[in-house]
């Protein structure tokens, strides 16, 4: 992954983490930016007195057969990272 919106670096670096499932579905990856003390904001916001915090955050799905949990069809995983 070269960049927070390389979502085919990330969805390479998915799959080649869980080989053999071919078969999950990656959201594109979403950006979001935290001024610290103020709460969320806009990432391309100037009025940020300390530094700004960007993160990346990435859903990934997978269709689910359960033996005993009929209800159960689909599995999720989220992360959260912080860029540096």
């Amino acid at each position: 992954m070269f960049a927070p919106s390389d979502q085919a670096g990330i969805q390479s670096a998915e799959l080649g983490a869980v080989p053999g499932w071919n078969d999950i579905t990656i959201q594109p990856p979403t950006t979001s930016c935290v001024c610290p003390g103020v709460g969320a904001v806009s990432c391309t916001a100037t009025t940020c007195s300390v530094a700004l915090e960007r993160y990346v955050s990435i859903v990934v799905t997978r269709t689910f057969d359960g033996l005993l949990l009929t209800d159960l069809t689909t599995l999720q995983g989220d992360m959260t990272l912080r860029i540096r």
